[in-house]
């Protein structure tokens, strides 16, 4: 992963103006995406590459031409609260989750981080 590959959607309301850093890892392979993730996560939270207001949406979804997205999920999906509180405290809070199948565990979860 490199630092071009990072994508800010660059979204303007009534309340200004803010950025997204959106990037999914397009990957099969669990370890892959979680490196991808995690990287894009610690890059966005460097305030000196960053704009001000950008929100990190940290994309937990595995992809798989072949593959079932229900059983790529039941790989990724339970190492996400792990992921959360280890992370959270270092990189800041990922304001947008993405993910497939949420559980009411894993939504309280991504929740709790974003009081």
């Amino acid at each position: 992963m490199t630092k071009d590959v990072i994508y800010k959607k660059k979204i303007v309301n009534n309340r200004g103006v803010f950025y997204v850093c959106d990037r999914y890892a397009n990957a099969k392979d669990y370890d892959v995406m979680e490196s991808d993730q995690l990287g894009k996560w610690k890059m966005n939270h460097d305030k000196k590459t960053n704009p001000p207001k950008t929100m990190f949406l940290l994309s937990w979804t595995l992809t798989g031409k072949t593959s079932s997205i229900k059983g790529l999920s039941e790989i990724a999906n339970p190492k996400l609260k792990e992921i959360l509180d280890t992370y959270v405290p270092k990189y800041d809070k990922c304001n947008i989750v993405y993910l497939d199948y949420i559980t009411e565990e894993l939504c309280s979860e991504i929740i709790k981080w974003n009081k």
